[in-house]
């Protein structure tokens, strides 16, 4: 055995001891998506179990023409009781409260008696009103909490308002994710540093193999801590200590 090989086995025998075990977000989609106007909307079915999560709408009220639109999340009705934070908005509306990154989406943000659906953003042409936080058309974060085999699971999604004219647009879904272990809370963020292999936003074994095998070619992946360039069991402290943070 060579002595990179007895490294490489001794750095994978640590990892191994030490890694924890742990939940992770899953992201469920990543991407755009968008639903069109129709009451119905799009149903998700996100936990695997045959029975839609979350579902989100975008409507238009019209008499000849469309007068009033609504973008709207909401409890796809299938048994997820899905509850969304929500918040009033300059006009004194009721709406899906706007997350940034950084924001932790867990029980303190949800209130005593969160609903079972929420309003992205409004506008009615006739009265001459509109609301909600995602008006501007610009993408923000909204968190939402479900039930899988009756354990409260938390998460948040990305989502956009594409509304160009009087009525006729979009609510556009960009990023869907929740946390895996229930009732932990999951932090809004694009950064996850060990998340090194596929699938994106899950923490598992196939990063741990990327680690090893980016390490055992002096890989910059595998470079997590000072002297750059230098490939050591500083670097495997530094993975380790991101695997153990989690995606956001």
């Amino acid at each position: 055995m060579t002595t990179a090989r007895r490294v490489l086995t001794g750095v994978s025998a640590l990892i191994l001891a030490v890694l924890p075990a742990r939940g992770a977000p899953v992201v469920v989609f990543d991407g755009e998506q968008r639903i069109s106007d129709g009451a119905a909307g799009l149903d998700l079915d996100f936990a695997g179990d045959a029975g839609a999560e979350l579902n989100f709408a975008y409507f238009g009220i019209s008499v000849n023409s469309i007068f009033a639109w609504d973008a709207l999340v909401r409890d796809a009705g299938d048994g997820a009781d899905a509850r969304f934070a929500t918040s009033t908005d300059g006009g004194g509306f009721t709406a899906l409260t706007r997350l940034n990154e950084g924001d932790t989406v867990g029980p303190a943000i949800f209130g005593g008696s969160p609903p079972t659906s929420g309003i992205a953003a409004f506008e009615n042409f006739y009265d001459g009103f509109s609301g909600g936080f995602f008006i501007d058309q610009q993408p923000g974060f909204i968190a939402f909490s479900i039930q899988i085999a009756g354990q409260t699971h938390y998460g948040y999604a990305q989502i956009q308002v594409d509304n160009p004219d009087t009525g006729s647009g979009d609510l556009v879904l960009l990023l869907l994710v929740y946390e895996d272990e229930p009732a932990s809370d999951v932090s809004i963020g694009p950064d996850c540093p060990a998340d090194l292999a596929e699938p994106f936003g899950v923490l598992d074994f196939t990063d741990v193999l990327a680690f090893l095998t980016a390490f055992a070619g002096g890989e910059p992946a595998a470079d997590f801590a000072d002297p750059v360039g230098v490939f050591d069991f500083t670097d495997v402290l530094g993975f380790l200590t991101a695997f153990g943070a989690g995606c956001p």
